[in-house]
C-alpha cells in the first residue's frame, strides 16, 4: 500500500509540473504584455526651418576677427523617430533620433554654394499626455535635450570637420486614433535651441545661437 501511494504521489507531480511551468510562462508573458501596454513608436516627416544668425567673428586669431558673419541654412525635410514609454498621463520618457540635410552658408567667406551638411539629431526628454482629449485627438507635450551632429559630407561638406552641439528642444501635438486602436496619426511641432555650427573653424566663429523649428506629421505605433 506504502508503494502504491509513493508512486502515486510521483505521477501527480509529474502532472502538476508542465501545469506550474505554463502557469509561470502565463505570467511572463502577462507581465511582458502590461510593460508593453506603456510603449509607442513612431516614425514621422518633418520640415525644418532654421532661424538665420548674423554676428561678429569672435576668434583674434584669424585674419578676419570682428568681421560680420551672416549664417544661412537652407529649408529641406527630415525624418524622426520616435519612441516613448508612459508610466501615468503626466509621467512618461522619450528618445528621438532625427536625420534631415541641408546647406549651411556664409556671407564671410569663398565657400562657394556653401557647406552640404547631414545633421543627426540624439535627444531624450520627459512627455506628458494629458488625459483630457482635443477635438478627439489625445494632446501631448515634451522637453528634452542631447545633441546634434552636424556632419559635412565628402562631396559638398567643403572639407569641414564634423561637429556636434549641444541641444535643448520642446514639443507639442496631438495623436489622433485612427484604422485600429494600435494605430494613430499624430500631428505637432518641435522646436530645438543650439549653438549655430561653425565646424571648428575659427573664421567662422561667431558664437550666435539659433533655432530649428519642426512642425511634424507621422505614424504610431501603440504596443
Amino acid at each position: 500500500m506504502l508503494k502504491q501511494s509513493r508512486i502515486l504521489l510521483a505521477a501527480l507531480a509529474l502532472c502538476l509540473m508542465p501545469s506550474t511551468a505554463m502557469r509561470a510562462q502565463a505570467t511572463t508573458q502577462t507581465s511582458l504584455q502590461r510593460a508593453l501596454s506603456h510603449v509607442d513608436v513612431a516614425l514621422n516627416g518633418t520640415g525644418v526651418f532654421t532661424k538665420s544668425t548674423t554676428g561678429p567673428v569672435t576668434s583674434r586669431s584669424v585674419t578676419n576677427p570682428g568681421q560680420i558673419i551672416t549664417q544661412d541654412t537652407s529649408n529641406t525635410f527630415g525624418a524622426l523617430f520616435t519612441v516613448r514609454a508612459t508610466k501615468s498621463p503626466y509621467v512618461g520618457l522619450e528618445g528621438n533620433i532625427g536625420y534631415h540635410r541641408f546647406t549651411e552658408t556664409y556671407s564671410c567667406c569663398t565657400l562657394q554654394g556653401g557647406a552640404q551638411t547631414n545633421a543627426n539629431e540624439y535627444t531624450f526628454g520627459y512627455v506628458v499626455h494629458p488625459p483630457h482629449e482635443f477635438l478627439g485627438a489625445k494632446p501631448f507635450a515634451s522637453v528634452g535635450a542631447g545633441t546634434i551632429a552636424f556632419h559635412p559630407t565628402v562631396n559638398g561638406g567643403q572639407g569641414l570637420s564634423t561637429q556636434a552641439r549641444a541641444t535643448y528642444y520642446y514639443s507639442v501635438g496631438v495623436d489622433k486614433q485612427a484604422f485600429a486602436d494600435f494605430f494613430s496619426i499624430r500631428l505637432g511641432f518641435r522646436q530645438l535651441f543650439y549653438l549655430a555650427p561653425d565646424f571648428g573653424q575659427s573664421y567662422l566663429t561667431n558664437k550666435q545661437r539659433t533655432f530649428t523649428s519642426e512642425p511634424v506629421i507621422g505614424f504610431v505605433f501603440h504596443f
